[in-house]
């Protein structure tokens, strides 16, 4: 305990130099019981930025469980290792986007849930901070995507449903149609062709029924509109 407190002293003094903190206090409590089976230091600092910090704190880094109350509004309640956000936590945005997951370096990193302030919601996997693997889009506007992500755009195989009127099953590539897939239009009814950046590349099938198979032009349909993951936000 001593060398942690020892250990506080140092920080402290940094913190004032560097940081510029306004206020800083430290309390002990025997009844804490640290999960890095040391005894935990439990405290509070205040940066002049207005940033606050309260939790559980090892050589006073929050360490173990806390909560980051920014000056912009926003804040983070969740675990911290050595002063890092790393585990599990909620990010509250000062814009009103709310993130729920795991942490990794101080980035969103793993399985977590984005919730954006107009009612859109992610669900899925994250990889330093940006939608990266499988995942799922609920639109607030009756759309959604279920499919691969790369650098927060739909990338690889997916589905992709315009409310209850079509959906789109094959490939992307940065956000939008590319490669071969199948529009369907109903139970027994769907269009199959091939996309480059969202546009078709020549005609393709469609079938009305299993015994009506014609040419069609997209564009007879959907006057060769580009469909995007990113239209939806």
């Amino acid at each position: 305990m001593i060398r942690n407190l020892i250990s506080c002293v140092v920080f402290i003094l940094v913190t004032l130099s560097v940081y510029g903190a306004s206020t800083y206090q430290v309390t002990y409590t025997k009844e804490n019981k640290s999960i890095f089976k040391e005894k935990a230091l439990v405290g509070s600092f205040e940066l002049t930025d207005g940033s606050r910090y309260d939790g559980q704190l090892k050589y006073c880094k929050p360490h173990g469980e806390g909560a980051i109350y920014y000056g912009n509004g926003s804040s983070f309640t969740g675990t911290f290792t050595n002063g890092i956000k790393d585990g599990f936590g909620i990010e509250n945005f000062a814009n009103g986007d709310v993130y729920k997951g795991t942490f990794k370096m101080n980035e969103k990193h793993g399985n977590g849930t984005f919730l954006w302030r107009e009612g859109h919601i992610y669900e899925g996997n994250f990889t330093t901070d940006n939608m990266e693997g499988w995942g799922t889009i609920n639109y607030s506007n009756g759309n959604s995507y279920e499919g691969g992500f790369k650098m927060n755009l739909a990338q690889g195989f997916g589905k992709y449903k315009l409310g209850n009127t079509m959906e789109y099953l094959g490939d992307f590539k940065q956000g939008r149609l590319h490669g071969k897939g199948i529009v369907n239009f109903s139970t027994t009814s769907f269009y199959k062709g091939e996309w480059a950046n969202g546009n078709l590349v020549n005609k393709g099938y469609y079938t009305r029924t299993a015994n009506e198979v014609i040419e069609l032009d997209w564009t007879l349909y959907n006057t060769n509109r580009s469909i995007s993951v990113e239209e939806s936000f």
